[in-house]
């Protein structure tokens, strides 16, 4: 949570009267910052006042401060009731789990250096394979084409390292789903048995629920993971704002009809029967995270997280059908990006996503209050916050644990 604690503390000390009172009662006072974007339709509005927001606090309605308009790192305007020091300097993260490095993600992140990136922000990448801080000698010694180059030479072999053994995967399958096939043929009789054994019938199965069991760590959100990075957002000083590159991870599997024809056509071998059900089990398995846990840590570290879901086209191939089999990962980080007050949205290019969310990070407002009768009691208190007699859009961060 972004809070700002300022300490008052007297102490009174008298050589004269040692049973006179020695100290007096600490206080503290509490302010929270909340970064607010105010749009109408995609247009970001920059001419409010103080006067023209309301924010409540666990619905009780709040005497605001001071409002900050910030574009990129410089505060453009003040309305101070209280004045206040905005941290406005950038910690840029970018995550990318992508299937290949595209020429449209190229084209985002040239954009990215020529365009938003400034000396003073701090850059790190994750990738599948490693994560990468952008040093603060290469800021002053490099060219931001020779840091977009560097940046190239990384994230083209991690992003082919990081999804092979998902491509393998994905080809035995199709491999797989094409020897069914066969199988069927030749126990209808409709194809030379060549180099197949019907014999083997069992097996297949069994190999597709070991596919699909190795396709189970590309379905899984890893809650501590999340946590973990939540809770290390919390210790920066400057302005977070998360980028989340995911391209959408399609994952086949055995056609239904396929699988129907190859038990009919293999119904008296009990090998194939007993495989099938592990097959149906593994596709009944469901994953649990608790997503308000979750939710709740990113939008307490008060970060923008910001949520590029770059759509893949589905294929047609025969006797397979494919679906987002990653969803509760996806489900997680869209619900983030809600819960932070970030952007969110699903296209196939890449640049058009990341530009589009960078101007929604560029231009926002920074609020601060002293909430009413703070109690630190560890609960997670909800934000409101609303524009007076305006139907505009108000996107901020759902709240913040009072601790």
């Amino acid at each position: 949570m972004k809070k700002i604690f300022i300490f008052v503390c007297v102490m009174i000390f008298s050589y004269a009267s040692f049973p006179q009172q020695s100290f007096i009662e600490q206080s503290f006072v509490i302010n929270v910052e909340v970064p607010v974007r105010v749009f109408k339709g995609n247009t970001f509005i920059d001419d409010l006042t103080i006067k023209d927001f309301e924010l409540f606090d666990d619905g009780i309605k709040q005497k605001i401060e001071a409002v900050y308009l910030i574009k990129k790192e410089s505060v453009e305007r003040s309305d101070e009731k209280k004045k206040f020091r905005p941290q406005t300097a950038r910690n840029f993260f970018l995550f990318f789990e992508v299937n290949e490095y595209s020429r449209r993600l190229q084209e985002a992140m040239k954009y990215f250096m020529e365009e938003v990136f400034l000396p003073n922000d701090n850059l790190v990448i994750i990738t599948p394979m490693k994560t990468y801080r952008l040093k603060d000698e290469s800021k002053k010694h490099k060219t931001k084409q020779e840091i977009f180059e560097e940046m190239k030479g990384l994230l083209r072999p991690d992003a082919l390292a990081g999804t092979a053994e998902f491509r393998h995967i994905v080809r035995d399958i199709e491999q797989l789903s094409k020897e069914m096939r066969s199988l069927i043929q030749i126990a209808e009789g409709t194809q030379d048995p060549g180099g197949y054994d019907l014999r083997d019938a069992s097996l297949k199965l069994v190999e597709y629920a070991g596919l699909m069991s190795r396709l189970q760590i590309f379905r899984q959100a890893d809650e501590l993971r999340f946590l973990d990075f939540a809770n290390y957002l919390k210790t920066q000083d400057r302005q977070n704002y998360v980028f989340i590159f995911y391209e959408r991870k399609l994952i086949p599997q055995i056609d239904s009809r396929l699988l129907n024809d190859f038990i009919n056509n293999f119904e008296g071998d009990s090998y194939v029967v007993q495989s099938l059900s592990g097959v149906l089990d593994y596709n009944k398995r469901e994953t649990y995270l608790d997503v308000k846990k979750v939710t709740q840590a990113f939008s307490d570290t008060s970060t923008s997280v910001h949520f590029l879901h770059i759509s893949t086209p589905i294929i047609s191939i025969p006797g397979l059908r494919f679906e987002e089999y990653a969803q509760e990962t996806f489900n997680i980080i869209m619900e983030i990006a809600r819960a932070t007050g970030g952007y969110a949205e699903s296209s196939a290019n890449p640049a058009v996503l990341f530009k589009n969310a960078l101007y929604a990070s560029e231009n926002y407002y920074l609020i601060y209050y002293s909430p009413k009768n703070y109690v630190g009691d560890e609960k997670f208190k909800r934000i409101k916050v609303q524009v007076k007699n305006k139907d505009y859009r108000v996107i901020h961060r759902l709240g913040y644990f009072s601790n």
